[in-house]
């Protein structure tokens, strides 16, 4: 505590001052925790680039990815989200299912020989849940907790 919140003369608390000092505490602490938490979801985001689980093909599913924070007052929300179509089956899985051609009459695609193959639908055989944003939010607590926990001891030593 500063000595500034005693006056000198009586030796009394000045509780206007302790007041202004601890708004400014809550407002730097606020501060810190957007801070942080944006500093952690775009490690989360960096993680999930660097270490994807599936097989990149055009990199725009690793492009996709991108953090959002949200603070409230007594909470704070950071997460992973990919807007890209597929992204959501690729992290969750998906059953086998059939795909039917909707905006022509046939599917096209190259067969295993390599010749292009016409069908009105195929099979698909379903994908294994990839978890390529859930993986990376380890990543995001501990770079949350040690930013944190950095900014904190900081903060401490200023009041």
């Amino acid at each position: 505590m500063r000595k500034a919140h005693r006056t000198p003369r009586d030796n009394v608390l000045n509780v206007a001052a302790l007041k202004r000092s601890h708004e400014r505490l809550l407002a730097a602490h606020k501060s810190a925790v957007t801070k942080v938490a944006k500093e952690a979801g775009e490690a989360g985001v960096d993680y999930a680039r660097a270490r994807p689980r599936y097989k990149p093909r055009t990199g725009k599913l690793s492009a996709g990815n991108r953090s959002v924070v949200r603070v409230g007052s007594k909470t704070v929300v950071v997460k992973l989200q990919n807007r890209v179509p597929y992204a959501r089956p690729i992290e969750n899985g998906s059953r086998p299912h059939t795909i039917r051609a909707r905006n022509a009459k046939a599917l096209a695609f190259r067969g295993s020989d390599g010749n292009l193959v016409f069908r009105r639908s195929v099979r698909h055989p379903g994908n294994r849940p990839y978890k390529f944003l859930a993986g990376a939010m380890p990543a995001v607590k501990s770079r949350f907790v040690s930013a944190m926990s950095e900014h904190m001891r900081r903060l401490a030593r200023r009041f």
